[in-house]
């Protein structure tokens, strides 16, 4: 990675020959590039090595042969090639299923690293919606996750066992854990409808999951 990486600060570009020799040795780089798509279509790829050869790099996993990137020139048209609509979908798809899995492993948006290809691609989605340039799909989707769309950087929310506490005072009070959409702690609701969700994707941690049972969540 770190060779391809380098190759392309000194090329502005990834199409590697396959008679190229790293300076700092190694492998072959054309070969490890072949080898990381056949891993691709393998799914034996790891997510974040994915994210960072498409959209760091801009290395087209899926083609075969060269060119091995979206924008190389082409020697007839000299024009560069710009990501397709389904590639961009197919990015935009990974990003989201890498915020859900953050959430499912943290249990809160608000801790995102900014300088990691995740907390700025949520940065671009706050940016966006801003400029109104945001899809509603898209935008219903990431506030059906408690992603908060109206602030200018990611910020600092209480942790899953907080909010726990939280319900379990609702439930104390009221006799139900029917947290109201209009309720005054807006983010106690979309975390339970969070909690909800990934109990039916059997996505929810089984410590999280036992402690919700024990207070009869539902």
């Amino acid at each position: 990675m770190r060779a391809l990486v380098k190759f392309r600060e000194e090329h502005g570009h990834i199409e590697v020959p396959a008679v190229y020799k790293s300076p700092e040795g190694g492998c072959c780089l054309y070969n490890w590039m072949v080898s990381q798509r056949e891993h691709f279509r393998r799914g034996q790829l790891p997510e974040p090595l994915v994210t960072r050869l498409a959209e760091e790099l801009d290395f087209n996993l899926k083609g075969e042969g060269s060119p091995f990137g979206y924008r190389t020139k082409s020697k007839d048209r000299k024009r560069k090639r710009t990501c397709t609509s389904e590639e961009k979908l197919d990015s935009w798809e990974t990003r989201y299923s890498e915020l859900e899995t953050h959430l499912i492993r943290e249990g809160t948006l608000y801790n995102l690293d900014e300088d990691t290809s995740l907390g700025r691609w949520a940065n671009k989605q706050r940016l966006l919606y801003k400029e109104n340039r945001l899809w509603n799909d898209r935008k219903e989707r990431l506030t059906a996750l408690g992603f908060d769309l109206e602030s200018k950087k990611a910020r600092k929310e209480v942790p899953w066992d907080q909010r726990f506490e939280e319900l379990k005072k609702i439930k104390r009070k009221y006799g139900h854990d029917k947290v109201p959409l209009n309720y005054k702690n807006t983010k106690l609701y979309f975390w339970c409808s969070n909690q909800r969700h990934y109990y039916k994707k059997f996505k929810l941690l089984p410590e999280r999951e036992k402690l919700l049972k024990s207070i009869g969540f539902s």
